[in-house]
């Protein structure tokens, strides 16, 4: 979240959900298709001599052509090397169907934080505090 500079907010929740949604029907089109190819030849039913040493041929005789089609998820390759270069760490992030969920969640719970009351005394800092107080006083309202 933090070098994507996504905000845990209604907005952006909202937005993540709906490409979660997307991504989702582009799986499930991905899966349909590949189970259609599957039936097809299931029902031409070659012998499995053929599947194994000459499927690419038979199709072609059959003028059948299996898609090389799969969902194109984006990857990130972060990593940190230290100021003086003695220690680094790499993570590559792939932004698939897991990944997205777990931003999902994330942004729920940082939202739901924000909202309650523990949340609310940790946006308050120092400063502000003495101002409240000289403000009432220092006597409890």
């Amino acid at each position: 979240m933090k070098y994507f500079h996504v905000r845990p907010d209604e907005p952006t929740l909202a937005e993540v959900e709906k490409l979660s949604e997307d991504v989702a029907r582009l799986e499930n089109a991905v899966h349909n298709l590949h189970q259609r190819e599957a039936s097809i030849t299931r029902w031409i039913d070659p012998p499995k001599f053929i599947l194994k040493h000459y499927m690419a041929e038979f199709m072609q005789h059959v003028g059948v052509r299996l898609s090389p089609i799969t969902v194109p998820y984006p990857e990130y390759l972060f990593e940190y090397v230290s100021a003086g270069g003695n220690s680094s760490r790499r993570a590559r992030i792939t932004l698939n169907t897991p990944t997205i969920d777990a931003l999902i969640g994330t942004l729920a719970q940082k939202i739901r934080y924000r909202k309650s009351a523990a949340g609310q005394r940790a946006l308050m800092t120092g400063k502000l505090r003495e101002f409240i107080k000289s403000r009432d006083n220092y006597a409890c309202r």
